[in-house]
């Protein structure tokens, strides 16, 4: 086995997913009209096409190459549809390149290399970073060794005797530290991606904050003592001019829901945490937010795990899911509205997610949510999901969002969960 050969593919294996990672994800390109999985998936194929053009051995027609690492790869970053059409194309690409053989081969390992990533691949973006590091050594040394003892016992004649045990253990080693390293590159980029979203969003709470701070009391004073009067002018005004005086009394109220919204930011107020019941608070969210959907029509359904607990303020954490629930409803706009809420766990986190069929959130759209004052309905202030935001993240959790046009949105809070 010629070191010149591994340091090779190392170099094949790496350098794309690396560029994706540090370029793509750069503000700068975000303008270029393509989609992140659209480019992922090419440079897995061409680092695929790449380990199948230059292997690390060759006998007899049996090429040994590390091409399976990016499919898994791609299995487990990518979908299970990527990983599927990178297999085929990678496969057929070995087979022009070789001969028969070689595409004899490349179906044989399949099952071995492949059926753990496909089984896994729709939970593992909910796995824990050290979970994700134990599996990518679990499924590529148990890949690699069910493989090489599937290749004594098949029919299949591969030249395997002519590898000296010393090269078969090198390769095990190269094999499952390259995966491994693969994916500890991978979160480690997108830690560091999530970090500088995080040290943003915390400086447009500031910036808010502080505006907040300077004139919510002296704005709200005035507008108290507007309303006070208007509404002492109401009761002696003529007909005529009532509906008028309720318009005033309108905009005042709707003044004054913003100027609490900012409030609710600068309020540097200590959380008392106690124990919540997830599952029983989000029965209770449901109850009242039914009367609210059944005036726009709208179907709630509900699936929710019982015995849920947390560590947290009740009343903020109530506000996030009137929030979030009331901007699902508010999106639907055509018959037959559904909203699904959906509330599980697992040992670490409970996740509850509320999905809609509204008018639904182009790519653009998502990566502004929670922008100060950046929102799609005519009377609203984008201020609710930026408070709702600080509320999960002072209670260690996170919010994400999927949307896709005139499809719905699914919004996915994880929560830290606790047994006390």
């Amino acid at each position: 086995m010629d070191f010149s050969e591994i340091l090779l593919h190392f170099f094949i294996i790496f350098v794309p997913i690396l560029i994706y990672q540090l370029l793509w994800t750069h503000e700068k390109f975000r303008s270029v009209p393509i989609k992140d999985m659209t480019l992922l998936f090419l440079c897995c194929l061409i680092t695929a096409i790449l380990c199948s053009m230059f292997p690390i051995m060759n006998v007899n027609g049996f090429s040994v190459d590390f091409r399976s690492i990016i499919i898994m790869y791609s299995f487990l970053y990518g979908s299970r549809w990527m990983g599927i059409w990178l297999m085929v194309f990678s496969t057929l690409f070995g087979a022009f390149v070789s001969d028969n053989t070689d595409l004899v081969i490349s179906l044989f390992q399949l099952p071995f290399f492949y059926t753990a990533p496909f089984l896994i691949a729709n939970k593992w973006k909910s796995y824990s970073v050290k979970r994700k590091y134990l599996a990518s050594i679990l499924i590529s040394f148990s890949g690699f060794i069910l493989f090489f003892i599937n290749v004594f016992l098949s029919p299949i004649k591969v030249p395997i005797e002519q590898y000296t045990a010393k090269d078969v253990f090198l390769s095990l080693i190269i094999y499952v530290l390259s995966f491994f390293l693969l994916v500890y590159f991978t979160e480690f980029f997108l830690e560091n991606s999530k970090l500088k979203k995080a040290v943003q969003d915390s400086e447009k709470m500031s910036v808010v904050s502080e505006l907040a701070a300077s004139i919510a009391h002296e704005v709200r004073n005035p507008l108290t003592v507007v309303k006070g009067f208007i509404q002492l002018i109401e009761k002696e005004e003529s007909t005529k001019n009532k509906h008028y005086m309720k318009l005033v009394l309108t905009e005042l109220e709707r003044a004054e829901s913003l100027i609490s919204d900012y409030l609710n930011l600068a309020k540097k107020t200590e959380i008392k945490k106690e124990p919540i019941n997830i599952s029983e608070m989000m029965k209770s969210v449901q109850s009242v937010m039914r009367s609210y959907s059944n005036i726009h029509n709208i179907l709630i359904n509900s699936d929710i795990e019982e015995g849920l607990t947390t560590l947290g303020d009740l009343s903020k954490i109530k506000q996030i899911f009137y929030n979030l629930l009331k901007n699902a409803i508010e999106s639907i706009s055509g018959e037959q509205g559904r909203v699904d809420i959906k509330v599980y766990g697992n040992s670490q986190y409970i996740f509850v997610e509320i999905e809609d069929n509204g008018i639904g959130m182009s790519e653009e759209e998502i990566n502004r949510i929670g922008e100060p004052f950046y929102t799609k309905k005519e009377t609203g202030t984008g201020l609710g999901i930026m408070v709702s935001k600080a509320i999960i993240r002072e209670h260690g959790g996170s919010i994400i969002f999927k949307s896709k046009k005139n499809i719905g949105t699914k919004v996915i809070v994880t929560i830290p969960v606790t047994t006390d």
